[in-house]
């Protein structure tokens, strides 16, 4: 079992052999596999983020911190795309700066809060659900319907993604790897 150091280290220097694979399994099933720089470098960026993402069940892994930052900042996102044409037509001159600072700090604090209260479940409790392989397929389905026709290569991405996962559940369950295929 490695610790945050292992698991980010090993995403960091394993990410050219996942990229390696899809490519030659692309090509295998007749499909030819073109990302650009930027899918290149969000796909180094998934793999390493999933590489750790397991650990968010444990409350002392920098990840579950970062997570939650994530999510608020997310939800504000949302929330100001949700709402920015009703404030924009409802909110003149100083009043669209304060409105503004209203919806991001009630973002902010509602999804912070929602994060907190799923991390809470027991299904994250350690070593249950986030050390999955059903949580692998979830975090790369997430991050496929997140870049859903704004990049030309999402099922890259999100496969990256997933074998980051993989590859954390497998540093941890070394040498029994069988055991990072369980489903919950």
């Amino acid at each position: 079992m490695a610790n945050l150091k292992g698991h980010i280290n090993a995403a960091l220097f394993t990410y050219p052999i996942a990229y390696m694979a899809v490519f030659f399994i692309s090509k295998g099933i007749g499909h030819t596999l073109s990302v650009n720089i930027y899918e290149l470098t969000l796909g180094y960026f998934v793999y390493i983020v999933g590489g750790d993402l397991p650990d968010i069940d444990s409350k002392n892994a920098p990840i579950h911190h970062f997570l939650k930052v994530l999510a608020s900042i997310l939800g504000v996102y949302t929330i100001l795309n949700w709402s920015q044409t009703m404030i924009a037509n409802e909110f003149k001159g100083l009043f669209y700066p304060l409105a503004l600072s209203i919806i991001i700090l009630g973002g902010a604090v509602a999804s912070y809060g929602l994060i907190t209260l799923v991390l809470r479940l027991k299904i994250f409790e350690h070593r249950k659900f986030a050390h999955s392989f059903t949580f692998a397929i979830i975090y790369g389905a997430i991050l496929y319907g997140a870049f859903y026709k704004k990049e030309s290569q999402t099922l890259y991405i999100a496969i990256v993604g997933t074998l980051g996962v993989m590859l954390h559940l497998e540093i941890d369950y070394w040498p029994r790897i069988w055991k990072a295929f369980k489903l919950w």
